[in-house]
């Protein structure tokens, strides 16, 4: 398997929309799948829900922010991509999210030590990560 090689910063905010791609879709779709009587009936507390969509909220904030740096850039922004998340109730969609943030927080923690070297990148993705 070939090794994908990050030559510019637009490359570096490529990587990192493919990623936020993914969280607001995955947010998103799991939203408009489960309602908030689904979460309490699968036992979590009623704000769990609410607490979600402020995340989806948040990687959509996520997204449009790197496609405008991106396009400020003179470069392409990454389209989203057809994603199977794999999950078939709540619980699993819990399961998932869990998942998906932890890899989320290491792919920036790696982007920000190995591939960002310029001030304003590195600024913009720890922002990011915090969040």
């Amino acid at each position: 398997m070939a090794q994908t090689t990050l030559d510019t910063p637009v490359d570096v905010l490529n990587y990192a929309l493919t990623l936020e791609h993914l969280e607001y879709a995955f947010y998103r779709d799991g939203l408009d799948q489960f309602t908030a009587d689904d979460f309490t009936a699968a036992g979590y507390a009623p704000v769990v829900y609410d607490y979600l969509g402020l995340i989806r909220d948040h990687e959509l904030e996520h997204v449009d922010t790197l496609i405008s740096v991106i396009e400020s850039l003179g470069g392409e922004p990454v389209a989203e991509a057809t994603y199977d998340f794999g999950y078939a109730d709540v619980a699993g969609f819990v399961g998932v999210a869990q998942a998906l943030e932890n890899t989320g927080v290491a792919a920036y923690q790696g982007a920000a030590a190995d591939l960002i070297d310029e001030d304003e990148l590195l600024t913009a993705a720890l922002t990011i990560h915090g969040v």
